[in-house]
C-alpha cells in the first residue's frame, strides 16, 4: 500500500488533534484542581510604608475548618484578630467561608517574604504561595504642611552639656485622628540618670491651618560619662480609629468601630556632645555652678540684751 501525500497530510492533521485535545483536557483539569482549592491567601497591600499595617486574610471554603500552619514571620510583628465565618445560598447552593485574620507590622525595611502558608483541610494538605511585600522608610520629620494625620517627633533643649549637666528630652505625638490603646516606646537612655519633668501634657497646635492634638513627655537628663552620644529613635505603637468603618466581627453589630494597628518611629536625633568638667581647683569642695550668697538680719536695731536673727542665703544654678 502507497501513501500519498493527500494521505500524510490528513494523518498530519489528524495527529495534531488528538495532541490539541489532549493538552486542552490537561490545562482544562489543571485549571479546574487549582480553581478548586479550599485554600486562599492574599494581603490588602504589597507596598506599604515602615509604620503600616498589613492584612494577612486566610480563607477556607467548606463546612469544616483547617488546621492553619504560619510560616516563619521573622520580619513582622504578628496580631491574632481572630476568626469569622460567612455563608451563602444561592439557587439551594450552601456554600460557607472561614476567615481568619492576622495583621502584621514589618520590623524592618526592604522586600519581605511571607512564606507558603498551610493549611490540612478534611485530611489533605494544601500550601498556598509566597508573598512578598515592600517596605519603604518613613520620612518622620514633623510636616510644615499639614499633610499628615499623626506623626512623632522628639527633641532636646541642648545639644552639648557638662557631665551633670541637665538635658530636657521632649517626645511629641501629633494628630488629628482618634486612637486608642497607645503604647510609648522611649529609648533606653543609656549614660544617663532620667528623672520625670511632670505629667503628661495634652495641648493643641495649629499647623498649616489645621489643628493638631499633641501628648506631650519630658524627662530631665543628666549625663554621667563624656564623649558623643547618640539617643535612639523613640517609637509609639496605637490603633487608630477608621473613620465611619465598623468590624467585620459581629461584634460590630452592637456599635464596634475598626481600627488600625500602627507604629510610628521618630526621626533620629543629632548626637549630643558632653563635655568632661574642668579641673577642680585645689580648694574645691564638691559644688559646680554659679552661686550668690545673701545675708540678712531681722532687726537692724537693738536695744541692750534683745537678739536678733542672721540668715544666710545660698543660690545659684
Amino acid at each position: 500500500m502507497y501513501i500519498t501525500s493527500n494521505d500524510t497530510s490528513a494523518k498530519r492533521l489528524f495527529y495534531f488533534s488528538i495532541i490539541a485535545i489532549f493538552c486542552c483536557a490537561f490545562f482544562l483539569h489543571v485549571g479546574e484542581a487549582r480553581a478548586a482549592s479550599p485554600l486562599q491567601v492574599s494581603v490588602d497591600s504589597h507596598h506599604i510604608s515602615r509604620s503600616e499595617q498589613v492584612h494577612l486574610r486566610i480563607a477556607i471554603e467548606g463546612s469544616q475548618q483547617g488546621d492553619i500552619e504560619l510560616p516563619e514571620l521573622d520580619a513582622f510583628e504578628v496580631f491574632n484578630r481572630g476568626q469569622s465565618s460567612q455563608m451563602q445560598i444561592v439557587n439551594g447552593a450552601v456554600s460557607q467561608t472561614t476567615t481568619y485574620n492576622y495583621v502584621l507590622l514589618p520590623t524592618t525595611t526592604g522586600t519581605l517574604h511571607i512564606g507558603p502558608i498551610k493549611a490540612k483541610i478534611r485530611g489533605k494538605i494544601y500550601q498556598s504561595k509566597a508573598i512578598s511585600i515592600k517596605v519603604v522608610a518613613e520620612n518622620a520629620a514633623a510636616p510644615t504642611d499639614g499633610n499628615k494625620d499623626i506623626f512623632l517627633e522628639t527633641s532636646l533643649d541642648k545639644q552639648s552639656a557638662y557631665i551633670n549637666e541637665q538635658i530636657i528630652y521632649t517626645w511629641r505625638l501629633y494628630r488629628r485622628v482618634r486612637i486608642t490603646n497607645a503604647e510609648v516606646g522611649l529609648p533606653a537612655f543609656n549614660g544617663f540618670v532620667v528623672h520625670e519633668l511632670g505629667k503628661q501634657r495634652e495641648y493643641d497646635k495649629i499647623i498649616a491651618g489645621k489643628r493638631y492634638i499633641i501628648t506631650e513627655l519630658r524627662r530631665a537628663l543628666f549625663p554621667q560619662e563624656s564623649g558623643n552620644i547618640a539617643l535612639p529613635e523613640a517609637s509609639v505603637r496605637i490603633e487608630v480609629v477608621q473613620a465611619g468603618k465598623r468590624s467585620h466581627h459581629f461584634g460590630g453589630l452592637f456599635g464596634n468601630v475598626k481600627t488600625k494597628l500602627r507604629t510610628l518611629q521618630s526621626a533620629p536625633l543629632p548626637a549630643i556632645t558632653i563635655k568632661a568638667l574642668p579641673p577642680a581647683p585645689a580648694d574645691f569642695k564638691g559644688l559646680v555652678g554659679q552661686f550668690r550668697l545673701q545675708a540678712q538680719l531681722s532687726k537692724d536695731t537693738l536695744q541692750t540684751g534683745a537678739s536678733s536673727t542672721l540668715t544666710l542665703t545660698v543660690s545659684g544654678h
